[in-house]
């Protein structure tokens, strides 16, 4: 850009060369002189470095299996993802978001992992609300936007959750919790058509051992909790 009067208050660079190409993407700077009528000519003045991105973020989410069966029988319980970033844009991620949704488009559990994204996630077929999803087929879709204005979005394979077979689940959550302050919910979902006469619960530690148990001779709460 030249001119021979007052320059303008701003003037705003498209990223297009002379030839108006888009140009090479990199780190960049506005120069500018200035020479006077009384042939004064100031020395140049850089601006901050800017950057030229119009790379997108990008990443592999591949699955570890394609069903999975939460009922806590210590098979195939949770889904793995793994999501490895392949292509880095130039401009910082703004935020990695994952999302679980089910074949309608609803939004079963969102995963917020900021300007890092993890390697794999584990989810355990519980919702946004901490309660168990049910049977059927959903998709993990993991966006992301970078400080250009550059976004994405992968969507996995469809996968499948299926307790069918199973007549007693039993959920946890949080995953951590602090009793000072806090309890652990413990949700039983009971699958088949009859009802429940009476129930036991048992929490052990690492060594097998029960620290606290509790049982009743009728139909199953809604949730048990134990801090």
């Amino acid at each position: 850009y030249s001119g021979t009067d007052n320059p303008p208050s701003t003037i705003e660079f498209d990223g297009k060369n002379d030839k108006g190409e888009i140009a090479q993407e990199g780190n960049y700077y506005a120069k500018v002189v200035a020479k006077y009528l009384n042939g004064f000519e100031t020395d140049p003045l850089k601006s901050p470095v800017f950057v030229l991105d119009v790379t997108s973020p990008n990443a592999k989410v591949s699955l570890e299996n394609t069903t999975f069966s939460p009922d806590g029988d210590g098979n195939l319980d949770n889904l793995e993802i793994s999501q490895v970033t392949v292509a880095n844009s130039l401009s910082p991620i703004s935020n990695w978001t994952g999302t679980v949704t089910d074949t309608s488009g609803n939004i079963v559990k969102t995963f917020d992992f900021g300007t890092f994204l993890p390697e794999k996630i584990v989810w355990n077929g519980l919702d946004k609300s901490n309660v168990l999803s049910k049977d059927g087929s959903y998709r993990y879709t993991l966006t992301a936007s970078d400080a250009a204005g550059n976004s994405t979005k992968i969507d996995s394979p469809l996968f499948a959750l299926d307790t069918s077979k199973t007549e007693l689940i039993l959920t946890a959550s949080p995953a951590a919790f602090n009793p000072a302050s806090a309890s652990v919910k413990l949700t039983p979902v009971v699958k088949s058509g009859s009802s429940v006469k009476n129930w036991t619960i048992e929490v052990k530690d690492s060594k097998g051992s029960v620290v606290w148990s509790q049982n009743a001779e009728k139909a199953l709460p809604a949730s048990i909790s134990w801090n």
